[in-house]
C-alpha cells in the first residue's frame, strides 16, 4: 500500500515537473528553451520506463495506479508533449518559441 502511494506521489511530482519545464520553455530566452524542453522530453522519457518497469514487475502497483497512469499519458507522455508543441499555435494562437 505505501508503495502504491510514493509511486502515484512520484508520477503526480513528475507531471509537475514537466509542465514547470514547459511553461519555463515558453517563458525562456531562444537558446535556453530547447533546453527547458529537452530536459522536460528526458523526464517524461523516463517516467513512462518507470512505469513499464513497475508494471511488468509489481502487477498489483499498475491495478491501483490505473487513474494515475492513464492521467499521465494523456498530459505528459512524449507523445503528449510533441502534440503540444505541435498543435500549440491552434490551441492558443501564437507561435511556441522552440
Amino acid at each position: 500500500m505505501l508503495l502504491d502511494k510514493s509511486f502515484n506521489i512520484s508520477i503526480i511530482i513528475g507531471i509537475c515537473a514537466i509542465w514547470l519545464l514547459m511553461i519555463g520553455a515558453k517563458r525562456a530566452e531562444y537558446d535556453f528553451n530547447y533546453g527547458f524542453f529537452i530536459w522536460a522530453f528526458v523526464i517524461s522519457s523516463a517516467v513512462v520506463i518507470s512505469i513499464a518497469v513497475f508494471c511488468i514487475s509489481r502487477k498489483a502497483v499498475a491495478r491501483h495506479s490505473t487513474l494515475v497512469f492513464i492521467f499521465f499519458f494523456l498530459t505528459s507522455s512524449p507523445a503528449a508533449l510533441l502534440s503540444f508543441v505541435w498543435l500549440y499555435e491552434d490551441i492558443i494562437g501564437q507561435y511556441f518559441k522552440l
